[in-house]
């Protein structure tokens, strides 16, 4: 079984990680829900000034 599994043509390290890295576990939906929050607040960080974007997209109109 081993010279087999030798003969397979890849690492067998790396067949078994790729297999680990494709699993799901607590930590990943975990780093997952962290990440999209953290995109989703995004804007929120970029509006510093606290001026609200209008319905359209645009910024509102500024009196010179």
């Amino acid at each position: 079984m081993i010279r087999e599994l030798l003969g397979l043509g890849f690492g067998i390290l790396d067949h078994l990680y790729q297999e680990w890295m494709d699993r799901e576990d607590s930590f990943y939906v975990e780093l997952k829900e962290y990440a999209c929050n953290e995109l989703e607040a995004i804007p929120e960080k970029l509006n510093l000034d606290g001026e609200k974007e209008e319905k359209d997209g645009t910024e509102p109109d500024q009196a010179a």
